[in-house]
């Protein structure tokens, strides 16, 4: 199990989009955190390639979408719950 971050940017997404994109989020992976608007902590054993092509089924050709590991070392300033999702997904 390994941790990515996961961003996308919707051009003409539908509050419909981005719920369907969520939800495919947060099933395509074991644990999911939203730290910001459109950028996700996920835990998954799939590597960035295969929850990108996932993921991209859900979003118009358009779109943008972003799928990296989150190495350790990483830092981060005012965001909840991010240290204890990090802790509990190692």
């Amino acid at each position: 199990m390994s941790l990515k971050v996961v961003a996308y940017d919707l051009h003409l997404g539908t509050k419909e989009v981005y719920e369907e994109l969520i939800t495919t989020i947060e099933l395509a992976t074991d644990n999911a955190i939203e730290i910001q608007k459109s950028v996700w902590v996920v835990s998954s054993d799939d590597d960035c390639e295969t929850l990108r092509d996932i993921l991209k089924l859900k979003i118009d050709d358009n779109d943008k979408l972003f799928v990296a590991p989150l190495p350790k070392g990483s830092a981060w300033t005012g965001i909840k719950g991010l240290k204890k999702f990090i802790d509990d997904n190692r």
